[in-house]
């Protein structure tokens, strides 16, 4: 009898040793790579509105990583990051069914990192066989990019026609218009964050929303 008990308890403490390491795991995992759904067009043609991706809670925030983060633009009231932080966004977000918008006037976005601290940025316009482009620049050294991206500033015929192409080819998001953005020196402890579908996308271009400070990131999409 004592030996069939003393079986029994061990099997109970494997099961129980079992449960702990596997809910453990699991709860770890999802800390650490939390599902999100996509929701918008700023990331247009890499991720779809409805997608289903991952945040990688430790991943590294390096040049063209495509990073999650959380803006307000009440944060600024917290400067020290008291309540701002990483962590508090992470243990305030469910772990299921997270919603990444992306449009500034909400908490959750998803962009494409083109710029680290110290960086120098700029879209630039330059025109090859008549036709005006945009093309990104880090550090004086053009980016090789598969988009497109057309000047609306100047929109001659050659442009436009070569717009008619792209789009009749690969689709709307074949070809992007987009205006020159001046050389911008990318702050320390920030990073600059574009939209895929830069026609589409409020980024840090736009004054009211600029560089990203780090500790608003949550990590890098799978």
């Amino acid at each position: 009898m004592k030996k069939v008990v003393a079986v029994l308890v061990i099997i109970a403490i494997i099961i129980a040793i079992t449960a702990g390491v596997f809910f453990g795991a699991t709860a770890i995992r999802f800390y650490y790579s939390r599902p999100i759904k996509i929701v918008g067009e700023s990331m247009l043609p890499t991720f779809n509105d409805g997608e289903l991706r991952r945040v990688d809670t430790k991943g590294k925030l390096d040049f063209y990583s495509v990073a999650v983060f959380f803006y307000d633009e009440t944060a600024e009231s917290d400067p020290k990051g008291e309540y701002y932080d990483k962590n508090s966004f992470l243990r305030c977000m469910p772990i299921f069914g997270l919603r990444i918008k992306d449009n500034f006037t909400y908490d959750i976005l998803v962009k494409r990192i083109v710029g680290l601290p110290g960086d120098k940025v700029e879209l630039r316009a330059e025109t090859i066989d008549d036709i005006n482009f945009i093309f990104l620049y880090r550090n004086d050294e053009k980016v090789d990019e598969d988009i497109v991206m057309l000047d609306c500033d100047s929109l001659n015929e050659a442009t436009l026609n070569y717009a008619e192409k792209l789009t009749a080819e690969g689709g709307i998001e074949a070809t992007q218009g987009v205006r020159p953005f001046p050389a911008y020196v990318v702050p320390e402890g920030c990073y600059f964050v574009l939209g895929d579908n830069r026609d589409k996308s409020i980024d840090s271009r736009y004054f009211t929303f600029g560089a990203v400070p780090e500790r608003y990131f949550l990590g890098v999409v799978k």
